[in-house]
């Protein structure tokens, strides 16, 4: 994230870092961050999530700078989100019924709604529409785009298995798997939100279509964030 913030405030040494394949850099790491949100298991109708699940734990702070990295990342451009996805997309193969041009976006958008469905905790719902409000900017706000965006991150399936996530299942998520009609309002309201602004808003309408509250899911409280100091050897 420090190195997010410095490209993000010092033009001259940004521009001089992207020719060191700092975008790259970023990129991967990006992708590391949905990848881990993939591992999660949501569970199914008949039976709740595993208690033990794949990957390191995203109950604590680390979730809160995850999620500060996403955010300041994607306000660096189009190009980390395309960066992104082409590292992804180097572990994993998905449906071509989706725009392929913005698949790195999509795949975003995607673990950002299986976060909200129950792989992140409750309290990590909080910074979503902070990320969709970053993927918003980072497509010059324009609304009709991000709307397209999110329908794409609706409908987009792995074709091989990644974590939780086997062939022929939506990234977004088992909630995702709906009505045609129940989608369509989805995206009307996102709409509405980025035409009016009112992005606390997209927090109601994203648990809504994700589920709603998750009950008796385990996690903890929202931590703090916090400061890690390191000594010099």
């Amino acid at each position: 994230t420090s190195l997010v913030s410095i490209c993000r405030n010092h033009e001259q040494i940004a521009a001089a870092l992207v020719g060191d394949d700092v975008g790259s850099f970023l990129g991967d790491s990006l992708s590391a961050a949905w990848a881990l949100i993939f591992l999660k298991d949501l569970g199914t109708k008949k039976a709740p999530p595993p208690a033990i699940q794949r990957g390191m734990s995203l109950d604590g702070p680390q979730t809160l700078a995850i999620n500060n990295f996403m955010s300041e990342s994607m306000l660096l451009g189009p190009s980390i989100l395309v960066a992104g996805g082409r590292s992804i997309l180097s572990h994993i193969q998905v449906n071509d019924t989706v725009d392929q041009s913005n698949i790195g976006v999509t795949i975003l958008a995607a673990s950002l709604l299986r976060a909200v469905s129950g792989a992140l905790p409750p309290w990590a719902v909080e910074d979503i529409p902070t990320l969709f409000r970053s993927m918003f900017e980072t497509v010059g706000r324009d609304s009709e785009k991000f709307v397209q965006i999110l329908s794409d991150s609706t409908k987009i399936k792995a074709s091989s298995p990644l974590g939780a996530v086997n062939a022929g299942e939506l990234f977004a998520g088992r909630y995702l798997d709906v009505s045609d009609r129940h989608i369509e309002s989805f995206l009307h309201q996102s709409k509405a939100v980025t035409t009016k602004g009112d992005w606390r808003k997209l927090k109601v309408i994203l648990k809504a279509t994700c589920g709603g509250k998750k009950k008796d899911a385990g996690f903890n409280l929202k931590p703090q964030f916090t400061s890690w100091e390191c000594e010099r050897l």
